[in-house]
């Protein structure tokens, strides 16, 4: 008799249980792949940056030493010299590396109250790209700038002159043709000015001066005053002497300002210009002032033993300390040393950064204002707020801080990539 083997086969609940741990198995392996690619994305990124950041800091360095195209008056006071060659210093940044059109259409500005028949005469490479404006654009290469029109879009300015500066400095330093890769460079708005690209298509943006960071570069140390502080005209704010140096004066012309408990920035109506430093066995003084007493120091409150106060370089541009200046209310702000700033969005592609400057004042001679406002019917005498590095909104915002734009969520910034995140210059 012939016995018939039984054969036996998968039953439901075993198929769906071997399914449910291939599913899970693949869902893991695209995981780790999705990670691994936005990971190698985050390193092209980075090393983008890192080689722009390279060939703008040499340019930016080079103000240091760099001579001012004026002749002084004879009679002019030494402290009065120092504050037009700042102010000229400053204009050649902002005519040699500027982060928005405004700077390649507006001619010199400075010094600020000399005739505009002797004001500094323009640098070769602001010449350079006001051919470069108007070759692209077929438009006058001086005058207001257009918020907003069909010549250049507003949001990719700071990237445009980013790669504008960068093959500038490069030519001038010879054979710029093999630097980037052709996936670096692209235009996505398609305007005829070119930018860098991260690893996710969007434009490495650019801010010459970003006083609303509290990145490292800018910041010498953070920590929370020992004692509350006292308004007024002076305000000395007093910390635990551990962390400090014990050196008199050594962090003259450098500025304090309280940290915004919420964004984690610098809050811009709550600083104060260090104007004096003693350090004794126990604690670290600061004393600080404004001008004249023209306004004083942390206006919207004295830093008391709660607040996480930030301790930000002196400018090295500005070694006699001339500024801030009385003479200026644009100016009033406290100073201190800035690094250029440059990012990518990252992996969400939203930037959550601030960038403009305050809405409701011309930046400069003959602007127009910005979108949705009426152009003023003759032009408007400079204020000078374009070459205030430091410069506070009237919200108390600063540029480089955080603000979510349209359709961004908040903590856009969070995850972008930057030079001031860089190990090393």
């Amino acid at each position: 008799m012939c016995l018939l083997r039984s054969r036996r086969g998968f039953t439901l609940v075993e198929l769906l249980i071997t399914i449910s741990i291939i599913g899970i198995l693949a869902s893991m392996m695209l995981f780790a792949m999705f990670q691994s690619q936005e990971t190698a994305k985050a390193h092209r990124t980075r090393a983008l940056i890192a080689k722009l950041n390279n060939i703008i800091m040499r340019r930016y360095d080079e103000y240091k030493t760099r001579r001012v195209p004026i002749q002084f008056d004879g009679t002019a006071l030494p402290k009065e010299m120092a504050r037009m060659r700042l102010e000229c210093l400053r204009d050649l940044m902002r005519m040699e590396m500027p982060d928005r059109w405004a700077d390649v259409r507006n001619p010199p500005v400075s010094p600020l109250d000399w005739p505009v028949a002797d004001k500094m005469q323009p640098p070769s490479a602001f010449l350079a790209y006001q051919r470069k404006w108007q070759a692209v654009t077929g438009q006058a290469a001086t005058g207001p700038y257009e918020y907003a029109r069909d010549v250049s879009k507003e949001d990719f300015q700071g990237a445009e002159c980013l790669y504008m500066i960068v093959m500038e400095t490069l030519a001038q330093e010879g054979d710029s043709r093999d630097f980037f890769k052709a996936g670096d460079v692209g235009d996505i708005d398609n305007d005829g000015f070119p930018e860098f690209l991260d690893a996710w298509d969007r434009p490495i943006r650019f801010l010459r001066w970003a006083p609303g960071l509290t990145s490292g570069l800018q910041v010498r140390g953070v920590t929370q005053p020992s004692i509350p502080s006292t308004a007024g005209q002076t305000v000395t704010v007093t910390f635990n002497g551990e962390r400090f140096s014990t050196t008199p004066g050594s962090y003259v012309g450098g500025a304090l300002a309280v940290i915004d408990p919420t964004t984690k920035h610098i809050d811009g109506n709550k600083m104060g210009q260090i104007v004096g430093y003693q350090h004794n066995s126990v604690s670290a003084i600061f004393t600080c002032q404004t001008p004249n007493g023209y306004t004083p120091p942390f206006s919207a409150g004295a830093p008391q033993t709660s607040d996480l106060i930030a301790i930000l370089n002196p400018d090295p541009f500005d070694s006699r300390g001339v500024y801030p200046n009385n003479s200026y209310p644009e100016t009033e702000t406290a100073n201190f040393g800035l690094i250029p700033f440059i990012y990518s969005g990252g992996p969400d592609r939203a930037y959550g950064i601030v960038t403009e400057y305050d809405p409701n004042i011309l930046e400069y001679a003959g602007d127009l204002p910005p979108p949705n406002e009426d152009p003023p019917s003759s032009p408007v005498s400079g204020t000078g707020v374009k070459l205030n590095p430091c410069y506070v909104r009237t919200s108390g915002k600063l540029i480089g801080e955080e603000s979510p734009g349209t359709g961004e969520p908040d903590g856009a910034h969070l995850d972008n990539i930057t030079n001031h995140q860089l190990s090393t210059r």
